[in-house]
């Protein structure tokens, strides 16, 4: 089901957003594709009506093996979704102490970029993958989704203004976190972090396709992404 909506209206969550509509190589990303969103643990029985409207099979969880044991996704166990915790860290391996040392949100981009290869391409291959529409998440779903979702549209050729564009949006919606000055000097989608991480990318490997190649992402699973996000003109 494609709504040509970029945010979707949920109950219980504030940062659901459909990855359609921008420009890419040979045509336009589709609708009902791929669905960014923070936290799933605050889904309402009504909002996982709307997503099983909207055609979602699969769910990919960010979030670490305590973020989830706290806060139980309500996509997981569903008889029509197919689950999958990919965390990209757990307190006291190596990315979160990248987290936790990093001075800005874009020093973390980079330093996931550079040292969680495996774990972006795992993502990847769960999302070429899957079928129906799927959704990718995190707590806040700026960060981590932020990048995963930076990936994706990279790799479909999506110009780095939109793949900003559509990072900033993030501090629109999660305004009541930065309200209540949680996160501290992490509550922030500034445009000034996925421009680092960007001319990161571009600089040492070419751009986001050959940072992708050198994380041995396989092509077939790089063409089925872009077939599923791809609408063609």
């Amino acid at each position: 089901m494609q709504t040509g909506l970029r945010r979707f209206p949920l109950e219980g969550v504030n940062n659901a957003r459909d990855l359609g509509g921008y420009p890419a190589d040979g045509g336009v990303t589709g609708y009902g594709k791929v669905i960014r969103m923070d936290d799933p643990a605050k889904l309402s029985p009504r909002d996982i009506e709307y997503l099983c409207g909207l055609g979602l099979k699969a769910s990919v969880d960010l979030r670490s093996e305590d973020e989830i044991a706290a806060l139980p996704s309500k996509l997981c166990g569903l008889s029509w979704v197919e689950y999958h915790g990919i965390p990209l860290f757990n307190v006291g391996d190596g990315a979160w102490d990248a987290l936790r040392d990093a001075e800005t949100l874009g020093d973390f981009y980079v330093g996931m970029a550079e040292r969680a290869r495996p774990w972006i391409k795992s993502v990847l291959e769960t999302v070429a993958l899957a079928e129906g529409a799927v959704s990718v998440n995190c707590t806040a779903g700026k960060d981590r989704t932020g990048v995963i979702c930076a990936m994706l549209l990279g790799l479909c050729g999506v110009k780095n203004e939109d793949i900003i564009a559509d990072y900033c949006v993030s501090s629109v919606y999660l305004h009541w976190e930065v309200a209540q000055g949680r996160g501290g000097r992490f509550i922030n989608s500034n445009a000034s972090n996925m421009k680092q991480l960007l001319a990161h990318l571009e600089k040492e490997y070419g751009g986001i396709g050959a940072y992708l190649q050198s994380a041995r992402l396989d092509s077939l699973y790089a063409e089925k992404i872009k077939d599923r996000l791809v609408t063609k003109f």
